[in-house]
């Protein structure tokens, strides 16, 4: 099945205050499709998605403080000069060179931005830090482009290192997308542009009048990167694969020392992953999983999906019915469909 959302993926969509909740009227949904199998999940290093990191330019988001991210363009170009070239069919193809945003069992929408990554992204950066800091674990699901995590590494860096003798604070940011191709082409490479930017490498002065330029990547920079990471306490680990009791067992087993995947050194975060009803339960058992023992879940998501069915109003119920809270806490009418972001907690 492929699908194609009927929403623009704007480069930047910039988030407004908040306002009560509006009643969520009933909607007419399409047929249940049968979803293909789903991708085993699978734990990467960073290091080793690193060796894949090829970006040449970059361009902002306004929104989220001039925030760098690779674009789309920049992004094909790499992957259709590799060798050998991506299968007919498969997720860079589909994601890439097709109008189709979503093929179920092959490609979820990673490569795009899409307005809820920005508004979770946003509404990180309006998080103090004694809010942050709570929590040692933070995942992001269906990650994407990443703008969430590059906005919460992007806050670390910018922090001092610990002096010697000062306890370093700890920090595990696992980033998760259905496809390896994803968190390879771009969400590694946003993270290193973050990196970039805060280390004074990304000059404005060499910038366009849109607030982009090129990047030249130099054989120190990525052992620079870890170094800086490292300094800062900060531990980046990937999944890719589909959700499930799987991931949720990789997770147990990355979690930091002392902790356990879902007490209150967890956050969960997603953007855009409750659009269609099939993936609903596979999602629902990963956040449940996440706060079960005192963690904090954000979802930030469009209102109604027209023609896939997700919707706001049913994940919400769908959470509570599991005797779980669920809470709007942010919401905006920006753009015609609104967009709101969901706290959950048990």
């Amino acid at each position: 099945m492929t699908f194609n959302f009927s929403f623009n993926p704007s480069p930047d969509s910039s988030p407004a205050t908040s306002r009560p909740a509006s009643p969520v009227p009933a909607i007419e949904r399409p047929p249940t499709p049968v979803l293909p199998p789903s991708i085993a999940p699978k734990l990467h290093t960073l290091k080793s998605l690193l060796e894949t990191l090829e970006v040449s330019s970059y361009e902002r988001v306004p929104s989220l403080n001039n925030l760098p991210r690779r674009p789309l363009s920049d992004t094909k170009v790499q992957a259709f000069r590799s060798t050998p070239l991506p299968a007919t069919g498969g997720a860079v193809d589909v994601g890439l060179s097709s109008p189709s945003d979503l093929q179920n069992g092959v490609y979820e929408g990673g490569f795009k931005t899409w307005e809820g990554g920005i508004d979770l992204a946003a509404y990180l950066d309006l998080q103090s830090s004694a809010v942050i800091d709570q929590y040692e674990n933070i995942v992001e699901l269906g990650t994407g482009v990443g703008l969430p995590s590059c906005a919460l590494l992007r806050r670390w860096l910018k922090e001092p290192v610990a002096e010697e003798g000062q306890q370093k604070k700890r920090r595990r940011l696992i980033i998760q997308d259905f496809n390896i191709e994803v968190l390879e082409l771009v969400t590694i490479s946003n993270l290193f542009l973050t990196w970039m930017d805060v280390k004074g490498l990304l000059k404005a002065e060499d910038e366009n009048a849109l607030g982009g330029g090129y990047v030249e990547l130099e054989e120190s920079q990525q052992a620079e990167f870890l170094a800086d990471l490292e300094a800062h306490g900060v531990e980046v680990y990937a999944v890719s694969g589909g959700w499930g009791v799987d991931m949720v067992k990789i997770l147990e087993d990355v979690s930091s020392e002392g902790t356990k995947f879902g007490d209150k050194s967890w956050l969960v975060l997603a953007a855009e992953t409750i659009y269609q009803v099939p993936t609903l339960p596979a999602f629902l058992e990963m956040l449940l999983a996440g706060v079960k023992a005192g963690g904090l879940g954000w979802i930030a998501a469009k209102e109604f999906y027209f023609g896939v069915g997700g919707n706001v109003g049913e994940f919400v119920k769908k959470v509570q019915k599991k005797g779980v809270e669920a809470n709007e806490i942010w919401r905006t009418g920006e753009g015609g469909v609104g967009r709101v972001i969901v706290e959950v907690k048990n």
